[in-house]
């Protein structure tokens, strides 16, 4: 027998291809506009899904317009998450899925803050571990103001917090900064749940132009909470 998560009565395991665990649970176990509605097989997809929308993030549209999303690009990538799934011999019920394909979009839509979130969050201790923002040697408000000001209007002078050092003849490397590397290794690269896990035909042999920029994003983004 199989428990289909957040469901209370157990599911059968035919070993067919049917609709195994695809339908959710009932209406009195949870709200739809929730993750824990759905049943297990549902939550696989709705999972392989916000993947989807955060590789297209990353790649093409970092901040998409709601009702365009929903639109287009939800229903996009969660019929393409239902036929991988059926590939693998589990048809989800369509009739469900007519029916709550808006509110996952929703929750689709909802986890590209997440992302855009744990993104920041991420880079945050990246950029004052890189920069010297709050040096123990300076006494005074004042001070530390000088300090923080100088070293922003060089970092964003000709954007050198995304560029490497230059060498002894003033040449540097274009989106090379040691924060923003780090950066890209722990959010692309690090952990069962980076995008590099789920799409290493992408990502693999070289970082995309497009995601380089999305996480450059994020570190002008504390620049600016630092200033």
């Amino acid at each position: 027998m199989l428990q289909a998560s957040g469901c209370s009565e157990p599911v059968t395991d035919t070993s067919t291809k049917n609709s195994i665990g695809t339908k959710a649970c009932s209406a009195n176990n949870g709200d739809p506009k929730t993750l824990k509605y759905y049943s297990l097989v549902w939550k696989t997809i709705l999972n392989h899904t916000r993947f989807l929308s955060r590789l297209d993030a990353v790649i093409s549209n970092a901040f998409p317009e709601h009702q365009v999303y929903l639109s287009s690009k939800a229903n996009k990538f969660i019929t393409q998450a239902v036929a991988e799934l059926q590939e693998n011999g589990m048809p989800p019920d369509k009739v469900f899925l007519r029916d709550q394909q808006h509110h996952m979009g929703n929750l689709v839509f909802e986890d590209l803050g997440t992302f855009h979130s744990d993104f920041r969050k991420i880079a945050q201790p990246i950029v004052a571990k890189h920069w010297d923002w709050e040096p123990v040697n300076q006494d005074y408000p004042q001070e530390l103001l000088d300090h923080v000001l100088s070293l922003y209007n060089e970092l964003t002078e000709g954007t050198k917090y995304v560029h490497s050092k230059c060498d002894n003849e003033g040449n540097f490397d274009n989106f090379s900064s040691s924060a923003l590397q780090e950066l890209c290794v722990v959010r692309y690269y690090t952990g069962k749940s980076c995008l590099t896990s789920t799409f290493p035909d992408i990502f693999s042999k070289c970082l995309p132009a497009s995601a380089l920029a999305f996480a450059a994003t994020a570190v002008s983004f504390y620049l600016f909470i630092y200033f």
